[in-house]
C-alpha cells in the first residue's frame, strides 16, 4: 500500500481505497484501515512530539544552570 508520513489525508484515503477494491475488502475494512493507520501516525508523531519537548526542556535547564552558575 505504499503509505507514508509525509502524504496528506486525502492521498491516504485514496490509496486505502484503492487496496480495498483491488483486494475485494469491505467498506469496513477501509475505515478501520484508516482508523488504524490514523492512529498509528498520532502516536508516532505524538512520541516524536515528546522527545522534542524533553530535548528543549533539557537545553533550557542546562542554560538556566549556567547562567546562575556565572551569576554566583
Amino acid at each position: 500500500m505504499d503509505l507514508n508520513e509525509f502524504d496528506d489525508s486525502k492521498k491516504i484515503n485514496d490509496k486505502i481505497d484503492k487496496f480495498v477494491l483491488s483486494n475485494n475488502l469491505t467498506l469496513q475494512d477501509a475505515q478501520g484501515i484508516k482508523h488504524l493507520f490514523i492512529t498509528d501516525m498520532r502516536r508516532v508523531w505524538g512520541e516524536k512530539l515528546q522527545k522534542i519537548q524533553e530535548e528543549i526542556f533539557s537545553a533550557v535547564r542546562n542554560v538556566l544552570r549556567v547562567i546562575c552558575e556565572k551569576n554566583h
